[in-house]
C-alpha cells in the first residue's frame, strides 16, 4: 500500500513540476516579432513591443511592457507602459 502511494505521488507531482518549470524557463520574447506583425497589421500602425513576460500565477498571465503604436514618421502616437492578459 506504501509502495502504491508513494508511485501515486510521483505520477501526480511529476507533470506539475514538469509544467512549472517550462513555465519558467520558456522565453516568450521569441515571439516578440510575431506579435508586433499581427498588432500592426490589426491596428494598421507599427507597432513596437518592449518586453514579453509569462507570470505564474494560478490563472496564466501573459504581461507586455513598452507599447508604442508609431506613426508614419515612426514616432510613437501612443505609448502603453505596461498590459496584461489573462486566461479564463
Amino acid at each position: 500500500m506504501r509502495k502504491f502511494l508513494i508511485a501515486l505521488i510521483i505520477i501526480i507531482l511529476t507533470p506539475v513540476i514538469l509544467a512549472g518549470l517550462f513555465i519558467l524557463t520558456f522565453d516568450l520574447n521569441t515571439y516578440r516579432s510575431y506579435v508586433e506583425n499581427k498588432l500592426s497589421t490589426a491596428l494598421n500602425h507599427p507597432v513596437k513591443v518592449g518586453r514579453l513576460e509569462t507570470k505564474l500565477t494560478l490563472v496564466p498571465t501573459i504581461q507586455i511592457s513598452d507599447i508604442s503604436i508609431l506613426n508614419a514618421e515612426q514616432k510613437a502616437i501612443l505609448v502603453v507602459p505596461t498590459m496584461e492578459a489573462t486566461i479564463e
